[in-house]
């Protein structure tokens, strides 16, 4: 159960920018900001160094029913419990990258499975990062979307 079901000082939000600082802040990356997306720029650095053909990966299943609500709180819980069990940072920068990226296309492939549109269109600040969008693009176009 998320955060928000229990009422915890907690919203839900569209952005995904505070996502990215507080990762990079738990993996030591960047703890503070000088202009807005530094945090999340430095993190993608990070994720870069990783040799990607070696994630190992702990699946993060996206538990809520709704399409539109992804459970970023167990993503961030896991990076947080591999970080303090030893993984490298450069893994797990990589590795938030990479589930944020299933879960953006999830979340698509649940509203075609409502609407039947293919395309999709990647906007928002957070596309900004080339890695995340790399990824995001690879994996719609794996599921037949039109990015």
């Amino acid at each position: 159960m998320a955060c928000y079901d229990k009422n915890i000082n907690s919203v839900v939000s569209t952005s995904a920018g505070r996502l990215f600082d507080a990762v990079s802040a738990v993996l030591g990356i960047k703890y503070s900001s000088t202009f807005e997306g530094e945090a999340s720029q430095n993190l993608m650095y990070e994720a870069q160094r990783f040799d990607a053909s070696k994630l190992a990966g702990v699946e993060v299943e996206n538990d809520s029913d709704n399409w539109n609500l992804n459970n970023t709180d167990l993503l961030f819980e896991r990076i947080l419990e591999a970080r303090l069990s030893g993984v490298e940072i450069s893994e797990l920068a990589y590795y938030f990258h990479e589930r944020l990226s299933h879960m953006i296309c999830n979340s698509c492939v649940k509203a075609r499975e409502k609407n039947g549109l293919r395309p999709v269109a990647l906007s928002g600040g957070c596309f900004q990062n080339v890695l995340l969008l790399e990824l995001t693009k690879r994996y719609l176009e794996r599921e037949g979307f039109t990015v």
